[in-house]
């Protein structure tokens, strides 16, 4: 708890995301032989979370590995953080994979201190 809830607490508390960011958030969809390739940018969040929903809907009917670009997200919430897990189990139970990919250093932090780091790729 000590090492993880509260300095993910506290993150949130000093680091909100910018509206500009929110609304700016966008994805681009790219298909790469066997795998779908989501290239995602800007804050992502519970109240802009449905475009991602719906992609990956989407991307839960194809028979594809999915790869999930974080190099320009700037900010991602536990409700962010869940929708990837949704991913993650969807390809997993269809033997498929799922690579979170390039993600930053207060990414990899959020990731650790919600105790999914597991889901980023290590290359």
């Amino acid at each position: 708890l000590i090492t993880r809830i509260v300095p993910y607490v506290w993150f949130r508390f000093w680091h909100k995301p910018a509206a500009q960011e929110l609304d700016s958030a966008a994805i681009e969809l790219f298909a790469d032989g066997g795998e779908m390739i989501v290239h995602l940018r800007e804050a992502w969040v519970q109240n802009n979370l449905q475009p991602l929903r719906e992609c990956f809907s989407r991307l839960a009917l194809t028979e594809k590995n999915i790869r999930v670009e974080l190099g320009k997200v700037t900010f991602a919430d536990s409700a962010f953080i869940g929708l990837l897990l949704l991913m993650y189990a969807d390809r997993k139970s269809h033997g498929k994979r799922l690579s979170v990919c390039n993600s930053t250093k207060k990414l990899r932090k959020i990731f650790r201190w919600s105790c999914v780091e597991y889901l980023l790729d290590k290359r």
